[in-house]
């Protein structure tokens, strides 16, 4: 909330058409540039090798900040539609729209997931979390609630929900699945913006020109100064100025992307009265303007980084301890199965469990030395629905290490997909 709001503080600088219509051009551009764009702060990140905290908090701005900024964006859109609108007005539509997407959101998230969990077909479960945001947006804005803030709650619920409501066969889909649909909606919004801005750039009048060229690097500066503000104030308040700079980095990983691109076509052409807003393709021009020198500069992140010399996580003790949980979880699934066994009188052969024994045991010395694991073998036909049970046991034992001990989702899918990976070995 705080970023859409100081960016549209930030953005109300000279260069509107006109004085009655500035007042509505600040708002737009401040609601448009507000919220960084989520996939590209994450793409840009992860490559610059930046704590997995400081990730999570840039990730979590920018969703939570795309509904606050695409809300304010309705209300300054239907200010300049109309004429005006009061500030009691644009307070009771800014809540309606965030109670209502959060209300729609939850409700869908936890039916979805109850859904899921009953779907005997991971391709029908991984269809219907497909194509769940379009009626979930639909739904949040029949209600007056804001579609993108239910869009992204539900989808974190669903995915937190699907480590365990969706077999290991719809997760290994799903992976490759939503890789593919991330990469084509992104060239598709580029596409679409550089489809579009050749005649944005037509329609701009030529005494806007000269206004153009100014209000996009001063906009720009301002939004950096505005960010850098903010975030030294968090800092100082959360007493953490001194003793990380990892916030310096956070005031600068403010790229902006499609998101703010796409918002800007929005704008409406003309007021409910018929007359054309002057300032629409300005407005459009600067928000594409400002969007290339952010992403242009999006890659000195990683330089900042090494500047301050910011730590990195230690995946790799990380990992190398829920290796040894998992293992131990498989070897104590094993022996569970084998008493079992033993009490209904119908003892496994020894020619089943010695070889699962011995591998279990393997991987466990094998984290135990180091955080490398070897694949796992094919095992014999006769041996794969336990090999199969231990690794469940070890999939339950990842989640309980998730939910306990907060592990990092990243780590949990990493670990859970090489699970499903070696469930899908054995052909079962």
């Amino acid at each position: 909330h705080i970023g859409s709001l100081r960016s549209r503080a930030g953005c109300a600088l000279p260069g509107g058409p006109g004085r009655g219509h500035r007042r509505h051009g600040y708002g737009l551009r401040g609601a448009i540039l507000g919220p960084t764009d989520a996939v590209a702060v994450s793409a840009t990140a992860r490559k610059a090798g930046l704590p997995r905290r400081l990730v999570n908090i840039l990730e979590g701005e920018s969703l939570v900040n795309d509904g606050t900024a695409l809300t304010l964006l309705r209300v300054f859109s239907l200010s300049a539609a109309a004429g005006s609108v009061t500030a009691a007005q644009g307070t009771l539509i800014l809540v309606t729209s965030v109670l209502g997407g959060l209300l729609v959101g939850a409700a869908g998230g936890l039916l979805l997931i109850s859904v899921v969990r009953r779907a005997r077909d991971t391709t029908v479960a991984n269809g219907l979390i497909l194509v769940a945001p379009l009626p979930l947006y639909v739904g949040a804005e029949a209600l007056e609630g804001s579609g993108i803030l239910a869009v992204v709650l539900a989808a974190l619920i669903v995915a937190h929900g699907s480590s365990n409501a969706v077999a290991y066969t719809g997760r290994l889909q799903a992976t490759g699945l939503w890789m593919t649909i991330t990469f084509i909606l992104q060239s598709a919004a580029f596409f679409l913006v550089g489809l579009e801005m050749p005649r944005v750039l037509d329609a701009l009048p030529s005494d806007q020109i000269p206004t153009l060229t100014v209000a996009i690097p001063v906009v720009f500066v301002t939004l950096v100064m505005i960010r850098f503000a903010f975030v030294f104030l968090m800092a100082l308040v959360s007493g953490q100025l001194s003793e990380n700079r990892g916030w310096l980095v956070a005031a600068w990983a403010g790229t902006r992307g499609p998101i703010s691109a796409l918002a800007a076509f929005t704008v409406p052409v003309a007021t409910d009265a018929g007359d054309r807003i002057p300032y629409r393709e300005l407005v459009i021009s600067i928000t594409f303007g400002v969007v290339i020198i952010s992403l242009l500069l999006a890659p000195s992140i990683a330089w900042l980084a090494r500047a301050v010399h910011l730590p990195k996580d230690d995946d790799v003790a990380t990992e190398r301890r829920v290796h040894l949980a998992l293992a131990r979880a498989a070897l104590n699934r094993l022996e569970e199965i084998e008493q079992e066994s033993e009490r209904r009188d119908a003892p496994l052969p020894a020619s089943v469990l010695g070889p699962l024994r011995a591998r279990a045991q393997q991987r466990l010395e094998r984290a135990s030395a180091s955080s490398k694991h070897a694949a796992a073998a094919r095992h014999p036909t006769g041996a794969r629905e336990l090999a199969a049970e231990m690794m469940r046991s070890e999939q339950e034992e990842l989640l309980r290490l998730r939910d306990s001990e907060g592990l990092p989702d990243e780590i949990v899918r990493q670990m859970q997909h090489e699970i499903d990976v070696r469930i899908r070995a054995l052909g079962t």
